[in-house]
């Protein structure tokens, strides 16, 4: 656009002048009859029009270029403008924007036109480019570069833009064991250069403003390679010292596993199963188990078994040491008690038992009952039928203790029951007294006892047998200690 030296006023009228932009196509051609080289120029005006994004002005970043007041701003409408070679090329093509006074009836004349052409500038924004090398989802990056010329009276000015083609090469993959790279490209503003010339001369007559815009002879090429997999294979020594090692690392490990592998299986003698065999030896070990568990439980059991028959047999130690005791005490009691028992024994002989016929009668029905029950005992009968057992058994039934026995039964008693029978019956009433006995001790006891009766009870019967008469001073107890040794013969 022409402005003043600010951008803040934009002059348009058309009778002054206006810009012209030209694409020019040169050709680089031979003349078929003489053979010399020729230049063929093919021109082509392109319009333009206010600045549009997206239209004729094409900027990823829309917030920048809203900055710019695009609307004051001239862009052309044609897309497919092309900068190609140089002068020497066989095809040449560039731009040219320059600014050409008006010529016509329409126009201002000389005069007006020098007053008027102090003070102008052409302001100018040129779309550039720059390689980002830190950015790897964006490495070409746009940015808007101005450029602003002043336009003199009886001078042209003349402007040259190069834009230089820049290459890009990029490897960002970083797990590629082959150096591959991304190609792509773009244009950026290279370089400008300046100079001046009459406005009779150089660019025609009438043009004050000429700029051109080239490609530049002068390539760039920029490179970017991350470091990868292939980079670390180069630094260990190559492709094959790197797949040697890997194979070496591999090999180490299968090794290791199959030594490990042999030591478990010749300590803990590991074989191959199948799963019909891992089946039946499931089953059997299943089985194992509880066997075990039962043979476990067993022993638990017959162990405290063999603890409660400790403490029992401890138990039972301490109980006949202590019956032991109450034995020896016992014997010792008898040892002082047998000539009063003997005494006693002598008085009951001698005392008046017949003093009632029902007494006479019960003491015959006693002794001949008895009587018979040793018969039967020698020879191996059972007379529990007989009446008179009955008979004595129901007199003797009718008393709930040994207490309530009348004192005329307790003399047939004495002279029927045997002592071991009576002795019995005593120890069983002093045992029940004592906590200490259980029912084997007792038992012991009673055992231990009557052999210790019995052997008393003979010496008494001996005693009482072989007493003779001529020793007993009471001339009334002669005739009946003789009849009372009938009786005990009897027993």
């Amino acid at each position: 656009m022409l402005s003043d030296i600010d951008a803040e006023v934009i002059f348009q009228n058309k009778s002054y002048g206006e810009f012209r932009l030209v694409q020019y196509d040169l050709r680089l051609k031979k003349n078929d009859v003489d053979g010399k080289n020729y230049r063929e120029w093919n021109e082509y005006i392109v319009p333009y029009s206010k600045c549009e994004i997206d239209r004729n002005f094409i900027y990823p970043n829309k917030e920048e270029a809203k900055q710019y007041n695009l609307t004051n701003f001239y862009c052309p409408d044609w897309k497919n403008l092309t900068l190609q070679g140089n002068w020497y090329s066989k095809n040449y093509k560039y731009l040219t924007l320059s600014y050409i006074r008006c010529q016509g009836e329409n126009c201002v004349n000389q005069e007006e036109f020098q007053k008027w052409i102090d003070g102008k500038w052409v302001q100018q924004l040129i779309i550039s480019s720059y390689f980002a090398d830190n950015n790897y989802e964006q490495p070409i990056q746009y940015f808007l570069d101005d450029s602003f010329l002043a336009i003199e009276k009886n001078r042209t000015i003349f402007n040259r833009i190069n834009y230089q083609k820049n290459y890009l090469e990029l490897s960002d993959n970083i797990v590629t064991l082959d150096q591959s790279y991304k190609q792509d490209f773009f244009y950026m503003m290279s370089s400008q250069r300046t100079f001046f010339s009459s406005d009779t001369a150089g660019g025609g007559e009438g043009v004050f403003f000429s700029q051109d815009f080239v490609l530049d002879k002068e390539v760039n090429i920029y490179t970017r390679s991350v470091y990868s997999l292939s980079d670390l294979v180069r630094d260990i020594g190559g492709m094959y010292n790197g797949l040697y090692f890997i194979g070496l690392f591999l090999y180490q490990r299968l090794q290791d596993t199959i030594l490990f592998s042999s030591l478990i299986g010749k300590l803990y003698q590991v074989e191959k199963i199948y799963q019909e065999k891992l089946t039946k030896n499931h089953n059997t070990l299943l089985s194992h188990n509880n066997r075990i568990c039962k043979e476990n439980e067993i022993n638990k059991n017959q162990k405290e078994e063999w603890k409660r028959n400790g403490l029992e047999a401890n138990q039972s130690k301490v109980l006949q040491q202590n019956q032991d005791h109450l034995n020896k005490s016992k014997l010792k009691q008898l040892s002082t008690q047998k000539p009063q028992k003997l005494a006693n024994k002598k008085h009951l002989l001698i005392q008046d038992d017949s003093t009632s016929e029902e007494e006479n009668q019960f003491q015959s029905v006693i002794r001949n009952g008895i009587a018979d029950d040793r018969k039967g005992e020698s020879s191996g009968q059972n007379n529990m039928n007989n009446p008179r057992k009955q008979l004595l058994v129901s007199a003797l039934s009718k008393y709930s203790t040994k207490r309530d026995i009348p004192i005329i039964d307790k003399k047939i008693l004495h002279g029927l029951l045997s002592i071991k029978e009576l002795i019995i019956q005593q120890s069983i009433d002093e045992n029940a007294e004592s906590p200490l006995c259980t029912s084997n001790d007792l038992e012991n006891s009673i055992r231990f006892s009557q052999n210790n009766i019995e052997e008393q009870n003979e010496n008494i019967n001996k005693t009482i047998q072989n007493t003779e008469i001529s020793q007993i001073n009471d001339d009334e107890m002669k005739p009946y200690l003789e009849g009372k040794r009938k009786v005990w013969k009897q027993f």
